[in-house]
């Protein structure tokens, strides 16, 4: 009896350094649990950084390609109306030539008892989404228009010939859409926009003419020559 007291007394303490190294098992495992779960936190963080990334990026390059169509929108409408009016004034009946004194004189040209139209349709500016336009008149007639947009334009070099004048512009509405086109020779102004010893010049009006859902307008300021 006294030999199996010993030696169970002699196990006893074997039972604590089980029970701790039990113990020490467990919290290893739930360190590794949390670290686990650590990293599996930081990368979904960083997952959704990245994907918030890519998306702001995507909208970014959304956003540029189509400001860059409406760009080419622009420039195609515009050169539409600068055909058009070019087509009025050669159509115009006998030597003095005339440009038209309205936009609606493109859509149906009222010199002729047919429906004869320079402009298929009167277009919207692609800028605004509106059917204003800036209109530029020499005397009473309309030599072209532009966007009233003041936007900053992507497009600054690059032009086709006729749109050269548009490099380096700061706006849209700089963009002016004329027959002819800027820096190029000038017909014969119109007998309403000249007289004798006067010089008719292109430049913008400082009044607004309610004109096409009021519009701001151009006219042309004629001066007395020296």
């Amino acid at each position: 009896m006294a030999v199996r007291s010993i030696s169970s007394d002699r196990r006893r303490p074997d039972r604590p350094l089980r029970t701790s190294r039990v113990m020490l098992q467990v919290l290893a495992v739930r360190a590794r649990v949390l670290k686990d779960r650590g990293f599996v936190f930081l990368w979904v963080l960083i997952t959704v950084a990245l994907i918030g990334l890519a998306l702001a990026t995507a909208a970014e390059i959304y956003r540029t390609q189509r400001k860059r169509d409406v760009e080419v929108e622009l420039l195609f409408v515009g050169q539409q109306f600068r055909l058009a009016i070019e087509r009025y004034y050669e159509a115009t009946p006998g030597p003095q030539k005339r440009y038209p004194t309205s936009v609606d004189d493109l859509l149906r040209d009222p010199r002729f008892p047919g429906a004869r139209r320079h402009l298929r349709r009167l277009y919207r500016d692609p800028t605004t989404g509106s059917d204003e336009w800036g209109l530029i008149r020499l005397g009473s007639g309309i030599v072209g228009l532009h966007s009233l947009s003041e936007q900053t334009p992507l497009k600054v070099d690059n032009f086709e010939p006729s749109d050269a004048s548009f490099t380096g512009k700061d706006k849209y509405s700089d963009w002016k859409f004329t027959f002819p086109p800027e820096g190029s020779a000038a017909p014969s102004p119109p007998p309403d926009a000249r007289g004798p010893g006067n010089t008719a010049l292109l430049r913008p009006s400082k009044h607004r003419e309610l004109q096409h859902g009021g519009s701001s307008a151009f006219t042309v300021e004629v001066r007395s020559g020296d």
